[in-house]
């Protein structure tokens, strides 16, 4: 991560409370204690027997997310500022949270740590064709999912420790942004974030060795 990005993610997480540290682009003790409150705010458990991989090097737009863990769409006529807001920011149309907004919680985070995002980030299926196509997930990379009616976006976070699952930080999940667990066989694609102006990039190899969760994370069933 560049000293800019890192000072995107030191601006953020002291924002959020969890960092009081400078803004200087070194990530060192006090950034990285920073990044784990967060990631124990939103349920990170490792397995005892897979040592996870340092968090010190965490993504920019996964500090982002993982701000926004509990925020939830509301059922009805009125709807979440939060989520108005980013479709507004990002040049959205659509004016209410029941239009899926996994690929604007996507694009949202993105945008925020300074990275490119797809022209229809709206759609989800669109980041199938964007950045830079990884043959398999790396912690932090944008997994793609096909559904009935649609697709799904979501950050990958992890596995689960009987290997069957993958874990994904995303929007609309429930109606919700949190961590669930999706079956590997839904997913179409794994692809890395360009940067800002769609200059490609690439995770670094220590990214490849996913976090471990225990199972006790939720199936996603409902991304619409």
């Amino acid at each position: 991560m560049s000293v800019h990005h890192i000072e995107i993610a030191q601006a953020k997480l002291e924002q959020a409370g969890f960092y009081t540290g400078l803004i200087d682009g070194d990530f060192g003790k006090g950034s990285l204690e920073a990044v784990q409150k967060v990631l124990a705010k939103a349920g990170f458990k490792a397995a005892e027997d897979k040592p996870k991989p340092t968090q010190s090097d965490a993504p920019a737009w996964v500090v982002e997310g993982l701000k926004h863990i509990g925020l939830k769409e509301i059922v009805g006529p009125k709807h979440n500022q939060t989520i108005l807001d980013w479709i507004k920011n990002l040049g959205g149309w659509f004016t209410d949270d029941e239009t899926p907004w996994c690929g604007t919680f996507i694009a949202q985070c993105l945008k925020e740590a300074g990275r490119g995002y797809p022209k229809h980030w709206y759609r989800a299926l669109a980041y199938e064709s964007y950045g830079t196509r990884l043959a398999k997930p790396a912690y932090g990379c944008i997994g793609v999912m096909a559904r009935k009616g649609g697709g799904h976006v979501t950050f990958i976070m992890g596995e689960t420790k009987d290997g069957k699952y993958l874990v994904g930080l995303g929007g609309n999940q429930s109606n919700a942004v949190n961590l669930m667990k999706f079956p590997k066989s839904r997913f179409t694609a794994f692809v890395w974030p360009t940067y800002e102006g769609g200059v490609a990039s690439s995770p670094y190899p220590s990214r490849y060795n996913l976090p471990t969760y225990d199972n006790s994370l939720k199936v996603s069933t409902n991304e619409a």
